[in-house]
Formats: C-alpha cells, sequence, structure tokens
C-alpha cells in the first residue's frame, strides 16, 4: 500500500504477482488480506493482481488501519465512546 500512496502512478506497485514467494506464504494465505487487496481495487489478471487506478484516500485509510492493527494492544489508543466517558459523565 505504501507504494501505491508514494508513486500511484508506477505500474510496478500496482501490479503483484501471486506466485511471488513471500506473497504467497504471507498475505496470499489470509484470506482477509485477499479481501482487503479486493476492496482496494485489485482484480485478478492471469498470475497478477492488478489495480488500475487506485483510491489515494482508500488507500491511505487501510494502510493506516494495518498499522494500528499491528500495534501491540497497549500501544493503541482508547475508544473514547459514549458509555463510561468521563466528560460526559462530569456534564463537560
Amino acid at each position: 500500500m505504501g507504494n501505491v500512496l508514494k508513486a500511484p502512478d508506477d505500474v510496478r506497485f500496482r501490479t503483484i504477482r501471486r506466485s511471488n514467494k513471500l506473497f504467497a506464504r504471507t498475505v496470499g494465505a489470509e484470506s482477509a488480506a485477499l479481501e482487503l487487496l479486493d476492496a482496494l481495487g485489485f482484480a485478478a489478471c492471469g498470475d497478477e493482481l492488478r489495480v488500475a487506478s487506485p483510491d489515494m484516500a482508500l488507500f491511505w485509510m487501510a494502510q493506516e488501519a494495518c498499522r494500528e492493527a499491528s500495534r501491540p494492544p497497549q500501544a493503541q489508543e482508547p475508544v473514547n465512546s459514549i458509555e463510561g466517558n468521563p466528560e460526559r459523565d462530569q456534564g463537560l
């Protein structure tokens, strides 16, 4: 995702070979990762997955979500929900 964000016009970064051993062992082995690539617009074309015209905002959001998900739990910021919100409970 980062390479697409850095150089969206470079077709090399918008193409993934499914036969690539590292891809097959990591991303290609995870159904959720393949679903994310599909949601980003990657489509099968022979042995490759290609995205014709990437939605940069969507790529940025996906990259940030992946970064957040890969952080250790203690590093993640708490979600501020309405229930149990001390500011709301104090009338602020």
